[in-house]
């Protein structure tokens, strides 16, 4: 799993995880037979069992930018003309009719009593 998703590190690391396990089984097996002479005893071979270890691979996402048509359908209803341009400020104007729409009513009755008190 590591050779075909991980990376260069993935791999060293797992072959050291490999290598440090088989280390510590020879030393055990030499521990075990100090005490335990080889006549005496039948040691069996038993292969340990692979370590798995999970890699999740790295995703790089990429934002896909919307057409035109589809910026155009995410713009939300608004209830009301100072709802719309809070949220022009806040996303910027980026069609000819919204900045129709903001310039007129920038001049508006409701802007003045709204914004320039």
């Amino acid at each position: 799993m590591a050779n075909h998703l991980g990376t260069v590190k993935d791999m060293e690391e797992f072959k050291q995880q490999i290598q440090k396990q088989k280390r510590q089984f020879n030393k055990a097996k030499k521990e075990f037979l100090k005490y335990f002479p080889a006549e005496k005893t039948e040691v069996l071979e038993i292969e340990p069992e692979e370590k798995v270890i999970e890699i999740e691979p790295h995703k790089t996402e990429k934002k896909r930018h919307l057409t035109e048509r589809e910026t155009q359908m995410n713009i939300p209803i608004f209830s009301s003309n100072y709802e719309k341009y809070e949220w022009l400020m806040q996303h910027g104007c980026t069609y000819p009719k919204q900045r129709k729409w903001l310039a007129d009513y920038i001049r508006s009755d409701e802007y003045i009593n709204i914004y320039k008190e």
